[in-house]
């Protein structure tokens, strides 16, 4: 079963302090406007459950259901944002290719969003597009984040797409890992993770996993290289 939402998701409009970094480099602060959207589980006007294979459907690779169902997201900010410059009379609107990246706090957490053009299989043509990704693990690889929509019986559904900077700075798209290669042969060939740690994964992990495999692998590459670190832990 796969769980998705509808478009008509509730949201959270606010002001909040951050930053922009220039396509030259330059830090400017200010304040951005920004839209967050809640997917809840337990409304039937908003869930949707559609009776899909999640594996065979090429549209969901790399859906994480653990990380959506009843998640919080910004949608709008992998896209476009607005931000003030501080002591700035109104707000601009940046799109990816305005600006390298920008950060913002909501409610105690940082949010990173880095500029990055990803390629994805479009009619049987590989093209490449501008979006604002979302850090999520930094380390020996990047993980990023993109909130995606794809219609489905007539319906758009919400899905988190991933895309990993392998250790060579490249970027690895994730959904097109997923229709090329077995995932342990990803993990080695295209995120060029060390064979040592790939082989140690269980049998049954797999794309689903990508979000906790990235995550462990960089605090495995943290404890080898600082060995005497305590506060560096499975995660």
């Amino acid at each position: 079963m796969l769980i998705a939402f509808m478009t008509s998701n509730l949201f959270m409009a606010c002001k909040t302090s951050g930053f922009i970094v220039t396509n030259e480099g330059k830090t400017i602060e200010g304040r951005f406007k920004v839209v967050k959207y809640e997917y809840p589980t337990h409304s039937n006007e908003v869930a949707l459950i559609l009776d899909m294979p999640l594996r065979n459907n090429p549209y969901m690779a790399s859906l994480q259901q653990k990380e959506i169902l009843g998640s919080k997201d910004f949608y709008d900010l992998y896209h476009t944002v607005f931000f003030r410059e501080k002591n700035g009379s109104r707000f601009r609107e940046y799109f990816p290719e305005d600006i390298k990246a920008f950060s913002f706090e909501h409610k105690g957490q940082s949010y990173f969003f880095y500029s990055k053009s990803v390629i994805y299989n479009q009619w049987g043509r590989e093209k490449a597009n501008p979006y604002f990704l979302k850090l999520i693990s930094k380390g020996e690889v990047a993980l990023y984040q993109l909130h995606k929509k794809c219609m489905v019986e007539s319906t758009y559904i919400d899905y988190f797409d991933f895309v990993v900077e392998n250790r060579e700075g490249d970027l690895v798209n994730v959904t097109l890992g997923r229709e090329k290669l077995p995932f342990k042969d990803f993990l080695q060939d295209r995120v060029l993770m060390e064979s040592e740690f790939v082989e140690q994964l269980d049998a049954r992990t797999d794309y689903n996993d990508i979000v906790w495999v990235v995550k462990r692998y960089n605090a495995w590459v943290l404890r080898r290289s600082h060995p005497s670190r305590s506060d560096v832990t499975n995660i």
